[in-house]
């Protein structure tokens, strides 16, 4: 079941009437979106240890969307949520037993045949075949919090502290095969 944002004492007893529907429909009462990764940075200087792009700051990012207080009631209001997708990618692969993004390459990419669509892990690796090289990427930003011009990488901040596999930001394509994969959808 869906049971990722109603962890920890105190929990808003509301967070129980949270759907997948409400996630993937915006109107599960989350907020827009959160500053995780300027929180994890913060306690990365306090504890003196390696946090943003680790499996550790991950796991610290979903727990503070799990934390994040409603807005409003489930079903109530639509607010675009990057927050609602972080927890609907951790449930994802809490549920499948998989990271996200072998979960997407296992189950989405492989049997479309995609070949250059997939994450791209902020330790360089991707997942899915050959996602494009970073050199074909056209630059995207720059990213003061990063200080450098981002080019083949998540612009998405709180992505790329999780190093890169969210359920919100992190995939890269080309134009053909995001063709592909949303004419499977109709």
């Amino acid at each position: 079941g869906w049971d990722i944002t109603t962890a920890g004492d105190g929990a808003d007893p509301r967070k129980r009437d949270i759907t997948l529907r409400h996630a993937l429909g915006h109107c599960a009462g989350l907020p827009a979106r959160g500053m995780y990764f300027e929180r994890l940075s913060a306690a990365e200087t306090r504890e003196g240890k390696a946090l943003v792009a680790t499996e550790d700051g991950a796991r610290r990012i979903v727990a503070m969307a799990c934390e994040e207080a409603l807005i409003d009631g489930p079903g109530r209001v639509v607010i675009y949520s990057d927050v609602g997708y972080i927890l609907l990618g951790e449930w994802l692969a809490r549920a499948s037993g998989r990271r996200l993004d072998r979960l997407f390459a296992e189950e989405i990419a492989t049997p479309l045949g995609l070949t250059d669509t997939g994450y791209m892990r902020a330790d360089g690796g991707s997942t899915a075949g050959s996602v494009p090289d970073a050199g074909r990427i056209a630059p995207t930003d720059r990213c003061p919090w990063r200080r450098r011009v981002l080019r083949g990488e998540v612009q998405d901040e709180n992505a790329y502290a999780m190093g890169g596999v969210a359920g919100h930001a992190g995939l890269f394509s080309t134009a053909r095969e995001v063709h592909r994969l949303t004419s499977a959808f109709v």
